[in-house]
């Protein structure tokens, strides 16, 4: 696979990714406000090891911590966590 097709990949995969995300965000908007649910997004736990690019924003960074959840919430009286 050529360097292009790979980029074109990695866009249409962030983009799924992103509008998926945006759903999900969503529907916990929608169980916050008929009092159903609060679903937090968790942030993920990355350690800035230098910058890369400051023109552009990116740097080089490790993940601090183990995985958890993208999602935490309590539902109806009891906590859960949303992967």
């Amino acid at each position: 696979m050529d360097t292009y097709s790979r980029v074109l990949v990695g866009s249409r995969s962030r983009a799924s990714g992103e509008y998926f995300e945006g759903m999900i965000s969503a529907a916990c908007r929608f169980y916050e406000e008929k009092r159903i649910s609060v679903i937090e997004k968790t942030p993920e736990p990355m350690r800035v090891l230098k910058p890369y690019d400051r023109k552009r924003g990116q740097f080089i960074c490790c993940f601090a911590k183990q995985a958890q959840p993208d999602f935490k919430g309590d539902i109806d009286g009891c906590d859960y966590g949303i992967v």
